[in-house]
């Protein structure tokens, strides 16, 4: 079932509604509708556009050297999905655990993978995340 999302700037508060309800109210007190990703995070909490994620990812590099490195990054951002790509982290902040010389933000669009993501707040209520390290 395909659910949806709006936040009342007035109340400050959440409405959540499906398809087989119907919805009405002066458009003028609810940002934009915020659609259901179908996707959870690892602590099984769903997953909605607009909300803010961090991601923790692991990989080795080979660069610059020439033996592989572990590197372990935080990588925070907006969640959004995008017909082509799927659930995606918005113009996310990396944030390296080994080098902090190696944090960064980037423009773009990092695939959302659950099981690694925890949802740490919204838009509305927290923009100040997408804009602050999570430790």
């Amino acid at each position: 079932m395909i659910k949806y999302r709006c936040f009342n700037k007035v109340k400050k508060v959440f409405f959540k509604w499906d398809l087989t309800m119907g919805f009405s109210g002066t458009t003028k007190i609810w940002e934009k509708v915020e659609a259901y990703t179908f996707v959870k995070d690892k602590k099984g909490n769903p997953i909605y556009e607009g909300d803010i994620v961090c991601m923790f990812r692991e990989y080795k590099s080979y660069f610059p050297e020439d033996e592989p490195f572990e590197v372990m990054e935080n990588i925070i951002g907006e969640v959004v999905s995008i017909p082509s790509k799927g659930v995606c982290i918005k113009n996310p902040s990396i944030e390296c655990f080994l080098n902090s010389e190696n944090d960064r933000k980037i423009k773009g669009y990092i695939p959302l993978v659950a099981y690694r993501t925890e949802i740490i707040g919204n838009i509305h209520e927290n923009k100040k995340l997408l804009n602050e390290k999570v430790n």
